[in-house]
């Protein structure tokens, strides 16, 4: 099937689109689009010293908990942004304070990574690792106006779920995951429609409907858009800082929160509109 939608150009506005077949007969928990966020290991009380492959990305710990503050060193083979120059042996120091439950991103990306070391400054600590990678749009400040999905439907009871977020730097290596959008459609189970798993209340564009469920078919059709982000957010959620900080964009797709699953979707054509900070 073809999609029909010529885009009309604005002054300042840029477009990103994806083209993806999936022919989801068969349920699966997500689909990335762009970006990735992959746990290595969780609940760490010590010094990491297990060699694992980072392939170009940056690297995040979350302290869970924490007993005193220190610098927890990264070393292994480091990569730059712009021309992928290698520097092997490399380190990078992370200033941890006493904060639980606190993200921290590496500025550095890494090709691999053969230790992460905890100070005698902390005494007690329970962390994560993560291999976190987003697009940063070539490290130059941008904003997200809107997107427009369309859905090849596979079945009659597809379920499906479009989340952006963003990889926002909090100042001092503390990182934090806002979402920017959850919506997407739940057609089968007893599913009633459109499902708005972000916004809520006057804010909430949820739609249950009898004949919404009665169009859902093999080789259906059916689009979400959305250009209202600069107006509904009020403070730069959509906003994303990629030259001076390290910030960026994920996006996947998956299922219902009722089933967790990605399913009956044969193919989708994302296209995202950026403008200037």
């Amino acid at each position: 099937m073809a999609f029909d939608h010529p885009v009309q150009a604005r002054k300042g506005t840029k477009y990103l689109s994806v083209d993806l077949t999936l022919d989801g007969k068969a349920p699966t928990s997500a689909f990335v689009v762009f970006g990735e966020l992959v746990s290595q290991a969780v609940n760490q009380t010590g010094d990491y010293a297990t060699d694992f492959g980072v392939g170009n990305q940056h690297i995040c710990l979350t302290v869970n908990t924490i007993t005193g503050t220190g610098d927890i060193t990264i070393t292994g083979t480091s990569v730059t942004e712009g021309g992928a120059t290698v520097t092997a042996s490399d380190t990078e120091v992370l200033s941890v304070d006493a904060t639980a439950g606190q993200r921290w991103q590496s500025s550095k990306k890494w090709w691999d990574v053969q230790n992460i070391d905890i100070p005698a400054g902390i005494s007690a600590i329970d962390y994560d690792i993560e291999i976190c990678g987003y697009l940063d749009f070539g490290n130059e400040d941008t904003t997200l106006l809107g997107y427009r999905l369309d859905v090849v439907l596979g079945g009659s009871a597809p379920e499906l779920s479009l989340r952006i977020r963003k990889v926002q730097d909090d100042g001092g290596g503390k990182m934090s995951i806002v979402n920017v959008e959850d919506i997407g459609l739940d057609l089968g189970g007893g599913g009633a429609g459109i499902v708005d798993n972000l916004r809520t209340a006057g804010d909430d564009r949820s739609y249950t409907s009898t004949e919404l469920l009665a169009f859902a078919s093999d080789g259906g059709k059916l689009d979400i858009k959305t250009t209202d982000l600069s107006t509904y957010f009020s403070s730069d959620e959509n906003v994303f800082e990629c030259a001076a900080k390290d910030e960026g964009i994920l996006i996947d797709l998956r299922g219902q929160p009722t089933s967790g699953d990605l399913r009956q979707i044969d193919r989708v054509f994302l296209e995202l509109f950026f403008g200037q900070p």
